[in-house]
């Protein structure tokens, strides 16, 4: 039967609707959740048993990060992954250098260029005796059953799924029929490698993350870390690995026979039929590979170039408890990974900028960030603008917090799809920094969304995750994140972040009348909108309208 919080639910959406169109269609979704009520996830008892494997001072990867390590002792170094196809190269480079095992822990794998590149690595890892531990939240899995089913096949690769749908095909249903346990999820990403390396971040594993498609790209920042902080990594995705909302596939999924060539006996068999031929863009994905060479990363993993390296003074790793999913009932705020970097944030003496593509400071939040401002702080947010978000919804949820926000004097940039702007060049900026450690281009120039998750306090703390800044980070999802105490990376990204904040960002500011201005640099001359950028006035008037409703504490 649907559960009372299922139906509140259905009914406060069906709001607005005809009384008879309303019976009608709670009619059909009744009809349907009592033929699918009968589906439930099956029994989780008696899982197998495993645990990260603690590094081998014998594999190529320890050889050479275990001796630095040693002259670091209980400190942590990480390496900026700011790029795309960077943050492409370091995950497909540490599994050609794997030797022992390989742990993933991640929100989102797309069956696409980059995701499928990534999956035929991680088998070939696997024939030459790598234990995988795969964990997928199932929430974008659809339509990988198959291939995710004939990977775990293999004796040495174990793939999880944390938080499944019961219901394979008609995965919607199950909004109404388990509501509180479906629209929570774990939103960590992490990867670690032969217990030395880990990579974690904002990106999940897909091409509009590592700059292979020729759609929408993500603005993304990750860091590859090694030192103390990776044993955390690990030990965490442990927590998760054995809890019981993580299902080994095979109990969940069925091998589904009119998809990805059931009887193939590998992942590369399955990507060779015709029909994926016939998908793929076989010219476009060589092409991709051609511009990988081009990148620092193997240089630093095949040469040990620690030049690349910025080793902290401390660093901090939170991650939410898994429980915060399978049982959020009991979870609290304060045990939060965002609660946690609250003290970091607080302890602000000259500047906080916080970057988060998805950004609902609800209305402590928002207080919180004002009283900052008014001791004389500067306090600056990045976010996405109504134009280059992919979650509009989220952008209503934020737009109500700005004139207040503006008004105490807290500057607000809005990320543009597209820079307009003939003096953004990344290869003057590298050459004029060239002697320094810092980063550019944390943002594709195109068709691109802002989707990085981070904040930096002074030129002290910087914090790398998976967190928005937003309620379903706070209270609903897993994330994970580290605070590094260093100056060299905080500089790194606040450099960054002034080198082209004018250029790729709307800075909004209030009229004397208490409109919102939007203000850009645009060829080098100063422009002014005074409606939303590059919308619709359509969409703007419908995001008012999805501005008015409460579900601040979905978003």
């Amino acid at each position: 039967m649907l559960k009372q919080g299922c139906l509140k639910t259905t009914i406060f959406a069906l709001k607005g609707f005809h009384l008879k169109t309303v019976v009608r269609l709670l009619g059909v979704v009744l009809s349907i959740s009592s033929v699918t009520a009968c589906i439930s996830l099956p029994d989780n008892t008696n899982r197998t048993i495993s645990s990260y494997l603690p590094a081998n001072p014998n594999t190529q990867l320890a050889k050479r990060i275990l001796p630095d390590n040693a002259k670091h002792a209980d400190k942590s170094a990480a390496y900026i992954l700011h790029e795309g196809l960077e943050a492409f190269t370091a995950r497909l480079s540490l599994i050609e250098k794997a030797e022992d095992s390989i742990d993933a822990q991640y929100y989102i794998w797309h069956d696409d260029t980059s995701g499928r590149l990534l999956l035929k690595s991680l088998q070939k890892a696997a024939d030459r005796g790598v234990r995988i531990r795969l964990l997928l939240d199932d929430n974008a899995t659809r339509g990988m059953d198959n291939i995710l089913l004939k990977l775990n096949s293999h004796p040495k690769i174990e793939v999880r799924l944390f938080n499944p749908y019961a219901q394979r095909k008609l995965r919607s249903i199950s909004y109404f029929t388990d509501t509180f346990r479906i629209n929570r999820r774990m939103h960590n990403k992490s990867f670690t490698v032969d217990g030395v390396i880990s990579v974690i971040g904002g990106r999940n594993i897909g091409d509009e993350y590592f700059q292979a498609s020729s759609g929408l790209m993500f603005g993304d920042l990750d860091v590859s870390v090694v030192g103390q902080v990776v044993e955390e990594i690990q030990q965490d995705f442990d927590k998760y690995w054995a809890n019981e909302a993580s299902y080994p596939i095979e109990r969940i999924a069925k091998p589904d026979v009119n998809t990805h060539a059931p009887n193939a006996s590998t992942i590369n068999e399955m990507y060779q039929t015709e029909h994926d031929i016939k998908i793929r863009n076989i010219t476009r994905t060589k092409s991709y590979l051609a511009t990988l060479f081009d990148t620092k990363y193997p240089h630093y993993v095949d040469n040990n170039d620690n030049t690349l390296l910025v080793w902290a003074d401390n660093t901090h790793f939170y991650s939410d408890p898994p429980t915060k999913v399978s049982s959020g009932k009991d979870f609290t705020y304060q045990e939060s990974v965002i609660a946690k970097t609250v003290p970091f944030i607080a302890s602000t003496k000259q500047q906080l900028l916080i970057i988060s593509p998805y950004f609902v400071p609800t209305e402590v939040g928002s207080q919180f960030l004002i009283d900052i401002a008014k001791k004389g702080k500067r306090v600056i947010v990045m976010t996405n603008s109504l134009a280059s978000t992919d979650v509009t919804l989220v952008h209503a949820g934020y737009q109500k917090y700005r004139k207040a926000l503006l008004a105490a004097g807290i500057e607000i940039y809005e990320f543009k799809p597209e820079p307009k702007n003939d003096e953004y060049d990344d290869d003057e900026y590298d050459q004029k920094y060239r002697d320094d450690y810092d980063i550019n281009g944390i943002l594709p120039d195109s068709n691109a969304s802002l989707h990085a998750k981070s904040f930096t306090v002074d030129d002290k703390y910087l914090f790398v995750g998976s967190p928005n800044l937003d309620p379903r980070s706070a209270k609903l999802n897993t994330e994970l994140g580290i605070v590094f105490d260093s100056e060299r990376l905080a500089k790194a990204v606040n450099k960054a972040f002034e080198q082209n904040k004018d250029v790729v960002n709307y800075r909004l500011k209030l009229s004397p009348m208490g409109k919102i201005e939007w203000h850009t640099l645009e060829n080098g001359k100063q422009v002014v909108y005074y409606h939303e950028p590059e919308v619709d006035l359509q969409d703007t008037i419908i995001v008012d309208i999805l501005s008015m409703l409460p579900i601040d504490g979905l978003l």
